[in-house]
């Protein structure tokens, strides 16, 4: 994990505005910035629990912007043309739209979440405001998929995103066509944004069993 985080921090600058995504890696970069003593980075996210812990540290933490230089998140699932899957953390709508305000838009994993394909264990998140439920699931069966809305573990209820939607999770037997179902799914009015990452990231940093990093970069 050092290695890849120093790969990380070399792609950072004074006065750059960065966001981190959600999850164990991204704190981890967030104490990398603090320990490299990048105090004059701006960081902003779209994980409140990242925004927390950002602001525990002491670091310049900012609303939304316009324009980011750089942005790091990590996935559940790579295929080899850096397509993702980014469905457990549940917030992948604001991370979308952070990865497409970007300069850059890094992806820090393990190699063992790369395949030829997308991981069929991992689901399609999908966030759908209430009233656009019944159809959305009746669209997701009528694809061959198997719609499940998310429930809490805490909480008898359904999971929320930030923006007050539910999520529902999509599994299929393999992610072969799921250019075509990501794209039919998305054409229901009420759906906010799914889980699948086309054509987004520019670099993958993918630490490898010994712990060197394997970098790839789209379109090489």
């Amino acid at each position: 994990m050092e290695n890849q985080l120093t790969l990380a921090l070399d792609l950072m600058h004074s006065g750059m505005t960065v966001s981190l995504g959600g999850g164990h890696h991204m704190q981890l970069l967030a104490e990398a910035i603090k320990k490299d003593n990048l105090s004059d980075i701006r960081i902003c996210s779209p994980s409140e629990r990242s925004l927390s812990y950002c602001r525990k540290l002491g670091l310049d933490v900012i609303e939304s912007p316009e324009a980011l230089d750089i942005a790091f998140d990590g996935c559940d699932s790579l295929d080899q043309n850096l397509n993702l899957l980014k469905s457990n953390g549940g917030i992948h709508t604001l991370e979308k739209v952070n990865a497409q305000a970007a300069g850059a838009y890094v992806i820090l994993t393990d190699e063992s979440k790369i395949g030829q394909q997308l991981d069929p264990s991992v689901p399609l998140a999908v966030e759908v405001i209430d009233e656009a439920i019944p159809q959305f699931l009746r669209l997701a069966k009528e694809l061959g998929l198997q719609p499940c809305r998310r429930i809490s573990t805490s909480y008898m209820g359904y999971i929320r995103t930030r923006n007050g939607n539910q999520l529902v999770d999509c599994y299929t037997d393999n992610w072969a066509q799921i250019d075509y179902i990501d794209r039919t799914l998305s054409l229901v009015n009420g759906v906010v944004g799914t889980s699948y990452f086309k054509g987004l990231a520019s670099t993958v940093l993918a630490e490898t069993e010994n712990g060197s990093v394997r970098t790839l970069r789209k379109d090489e």
